[in-house]
């Protein structure tokens, strides 16, 4: 019976030893979970780092477009506004010019008469003259 527990003894102290291996295999596992986990962590931190970076760089993009939008409007505005003073000034040069125009027009026709009648008393002061000449003759 002695032999016997001896070698239950033994095949405990046999079993104790695998498992002290397994428990060490476990505890190497585990360790090397333990360095998994981290750099999973450290590679989490980076990417949320850069995410965050890239997140800021859009921000600062978008503003960027916000700010060239306003821009634009406001240059839009501007150039509505230089369109229609210019379509004012067209407008108002045109009515002068028309005005102008017809002021030029009337002058000519009253100097037409003028001219006429110039011409009139003209023939009328040459009818005179050959008249007196052929009296003098």
């Amino acid at each position: 019976m002695e032999k016997i527990l001896k070698e239950i003894v033994e095949k405990l102290n046999t079993i104790d030893e695998r498992f002290n291996t397994i428990d060490e295999r476990f505890n190497t596992m585990d360790e090397r979970f333990n360095t998994m986990d981290e750099r999973l962590n450290s590679m989490e931190s980076t990417m949320d780092e850069r995410f965050n970076t890239m997140d800021e760089r859009f921000n600062t993009m978008d503003e960027r477009f916000n700010t060239m939008d306003e821009r634009f409007e406001d240059l839009k505005q501007d150039i509505k506004r230089l369109d229609n003073r210019i379509t004012e000034e067209h407008r108002l040069t045109r009515k002068e010019s028309k005005h102008e125009i017809q002021y030029v027009y009337d002058e000519v026709k009253e100097l037409r008469q003028d001219f006429s009648t110039v011409k009139l008393v003209t023939a009328d002061n040459m009818k005179s003259i050959a008249k007196l000449q052929t009296k003098k003759n």
